[in-house]
């Protein structure tokens, strides 16, 4: 999309998709740690998978209900200042620029973050194998 789409379309396209995509990974750690408390069988959950799982889940989030909103506000505030009729306040836009790349970049860490708690989290659950020869 990025590379066929203008810039503000595309913009526009990510701001519909990621809420979604935030809550879909968000909800299936959940899913991932409720799974968990009924594979232990009522004993008391391990720290590693747990940690790893929690990571998972602040990132998530953090992303869904507080990053995200506030880069995508920030972006249309830009946009709408790039289409006004009249003079350009170029000062502002650029100001913008960087506040929503700061923003973005966050968001891009705490993504990493939940990727990373995911792949620990699997690496842990396939140590907990065994298989038979």
């Amino acid at each position: 999309m990025f590379k066929n789409l203008p810039r503000q379309t595309f913009g526009k396209v990510q701001a519909r998709l990621f809420p979604f995509y935030f809550a879909l990974t968000t909800l299936c750690t959940l899913l991932q740690l409720g799974t968990l408390s009924v594979l232990s069988g009522g004993a008391p959950l391990p720290r590693t998978p747990l940690i790893q799982l929690a990571v998972g889940i602040a990132a998530g989030l953090a992303n869904w209900l507080v990053v995200e909103p506030h880069t995508t506000g920030i972006m249309f505030e830009r946009y709408a200042l790039e289409n006004a009729e009249g003079p350009r306040d170029n000062d502002r836009i650029k100001a913008l620029y960087k506040t929503f790349g700061a923003w973005h970049g966050f968001s891009s860490v705490l993504n990493l973050a939940a990727l990373v708690a995911a792949v620990a989290y699997g690496w842990t659950l396939a140590g907990w194998l065994h298989v038979a020869a």
